[in-house]
């Protein structure tokens, strides 16, 4: 690693087993970070803290405090899953910031992103769009710290959602919107107590055991499927779907 100063701010040159490129610091304004990496290599990330977990802050994060990120990365490879050239560029706003792109190609995940983080008022809100792809879901999972408890040659999930105006913050589970998920050929498989955290809306294997039903015949192994399909309108810490479906060799799923 090799720092210098600039007129305007600093630069590091990086080298070595887990990143190669350059880093700039550019102050003023909140700051900005670029980055043109050739590599980057990183452990998993842990997923965010349950909110029970995790007080609120005692001052909410302010976005206008934030530094902007031009950051163009080609080759980022998490907990050894590769997830391509990652590209990032955010925008000021007035009483935030812009998500202008963000995009992931070439690797185990196709992903476009775009959004906005607002603080006006003393409230926080907030947007987010976004479609992604994978035919590997299962490193994707393991990438992100969660349990591998589903499997499928391809996968995509879009959504869109916002957060309304808010005195605390941003919170993950006060989002409002509409996520779209799509699954072909994988597998469900089980997943022992205490053996990971899952994420949430795709814990389908845990669905018939709440109804009281028991398909342990057919999926002691993990239940192969063709399709999974459906929809979620999240609200007020909810998330309502009316056109789930599974469908398997051994099996068809409808739930509401």
């Amino acid at each position: 690693m090799i720092y210098a100063p600039l007129e305007d701010g600093w630069t590091l040159r990086l080298g070595g087993g887990g990143a190669e490129g350059e880093l700039y610091w550019t102050p003023g304004e909140g700051g900005k970070v670029s980055a043109n990496l050739a590599r980057l290599e990183m452990d998993k990330l842990p997923p965010p803290p349950e909110t029970a977990e995790k007080p609120a802050p005692a001052r909410p994060l302010n976005p206008t405090d934030w530094p902007l990120f031009e950051v163009s990365c080609g080759k980022c490879i998490l907990d050894g899953a590769d997830f391509g050239r990652i590209k990032l560029n955010t925008l000021r706003a007035v009483g935030g910031q812009k998500l202008e792109y963000l995009t992931a190609e070439g690797g185990k995940v196709e992903l476009s992103a775009s959004g906005e983080w607002l603080r006006a008022r003393e409230q926080s809100s907030g947007k987010l769009k976004f479609d992604v792809s994978s035919a590997d879901f299962t490193s994707v999972l393991r990438s992100l710290g969660y349990a591998q408890n589903l499997s499928a040659k391809n996968s995509r999930l879009s959504g869109d959602l916002d957060w309304p105006a808010a005195a605390s913050g941003l919170a993950w589970a006060q989002a409002h919107g509409h996520i779209a998920v799509a699954f072909d050929n994988g597998t469900l498989k089980a997943v022992d107590p205490g053996a990971g955290r899952v994420l949430g809306l795709f814990n389908f294997y845990a669905l018939p055991r709440r109804l009281t039903l028991d398909f342990r015949d057919v999926v002691k192994s993990g239940l192969a499927f063709d399709k999974i399909n459906g929809s979620f309108d999240l609200g007020d810490g909810v998330a309502t779907t009316n056109d789930l479906e599974i469908k398997s060799p051994s099996l068809r799923m409808e739930m509401r």
